[in-house]
């Protein structure tokens, strides 16, 4: 009997093609998710972060007294005149209210000031 050598089929190594198929594919899911967070920071607006984060701003409203027969007549009249007013201001700026303050005085306007944010 003759004996057969064994020959050594030589094979290409498909570890090496399937270790960079998944490096080349997980690279592409990388680069594909850090296009969408930037699209989506470009696209949205984070002001509803910001404004929570900043400081109020005072706002005069005048009182715009007058005098009439004597007697000084007051269009904000008190406390509950000058929040509700604030408010309306605060509206019309596009800001939010926080809260008034009011000042009554005996021979002039009184002082409201409010404080948007």
């Amino acid at each position: 009997m003759k004996k057969i050598k064994n020959k050594k089929v030589q094979r290409k190594n498909k570890s090496k093609h399937i270790f960079y198929s998944k490096y080349l594919l997980w690279a592409a899911v990388v680069f594909a998710l850090i296009l969408i967070i930037l699209t989506f920071v470009e696209f949205v607006s984070f002001d509803f972060i910001s404004k929570s984060f900043e400081k109020p701003h005072s706002v005069d409203v005048r009182d715009e007294c007058s005098l009439i027969m004597g007697n000084l007549v007051h269009q904000i009249r008190d406390d509950n005149d000058c929040s509700l007013r604030c408010k309306n201001t605060c509206g019309m700026e596009d800001t939010e209210y926080v809260n008034s303050s009011f000042i009554a005085a005996e021979a002039d306007c009184h002082t409201c000031n409010c404080y948007c944010k």
